[in-house]
């Protein structure tokens, strides 16, 4: 009897130890498993936020060039006109002394200030864009008001840029109108404001 109690101790025992083993493998599986588990959720999460960033880049990416094919015909016509790059002054100068001259006005003085960045009155998001003004003062002598229309005229259709009166006084210089030529009847002080658009502090243009 006590060599059978002794054999089902020891049968006993390594059942035991067997059990106890399983449970120690298998709760080192269990948490094996979790942890890789976790681990796979953080890189899955990890890629998915990945390839949405990517995603996001690409789209933003593909609407500005979609936006830079739409636009850059409308830029190129601004560039083209005067309105977007360096000013040109020297066409101003030369439109208006040709019209002037073709006009025949009996005076014409002008003085123009330097360039200098503009902000205008009302809300503009130009970009890294910058609107710059140059302002063009003019001392007319004309022989009838139609005369400054002429000129205003001349400057929409041949100058290389964009203007605007920003200020005009007239005043009459004979008690009577003699419509002779080269006669001073009016006398006209004005104001004309030149705007371009480029990138601050350079003579660069972006093609």
């Amino acid at each position: 009897m006590a060599g059978n109690r002794k054999f089902d101790w020891a049968y006993l025992r390594g059942a035991i130890m067997l059990f106890l083993a399983c449970a120690v493998l298998s709760g080192g599986l269990l948490t094996g498993a979790y942890d890789f588990r976790a681990r796979m959720y953080k890189d899955n999460q990890a890629v998915h936020h990945r390839f949405h960033d990517v995603s996001q880049r690409y789209l933003s990416v593909d609407e500005e060039e979609k936006t830079f094919r739409e636009q850059r015909p409308k830029f190129m016509a601004l560039q083209q006109r005067g309105i977007v790059g360096p000013e040109n002054r020297l066409n101003w100068l030369e439109v208006l002394l040709k019209a002037g001259k073709a006009i025949k006005l009996p005076q014409l003085n002008y003085q123009i200030a330097a360039q200098a960045p503009y902000t205008p009155p009302f809300a503009l998001n130009t970009g890294a864009f910058q609107i710059y003004s140059s302002a063009m003062k003019l001392d007319l002598g004309l022989l009838h008001e139609g005369d400054f229309l002429s000129l205003l005229e001349a400057l929409d259709k041949q100058a290389d840029g964009l203007y605007s009166v920003s200020k005009c006084s007239f005043t009459r210089t004979e008690a009577v109108i003699q419509m002779l030529a080269n006669r001073k009847n009016i006398g006209a002080s004005c104001e004309l404001q030149w705007y371009t658009i480029n990138l601050p502090g350079t003579g660069i243009v972006m093609q």
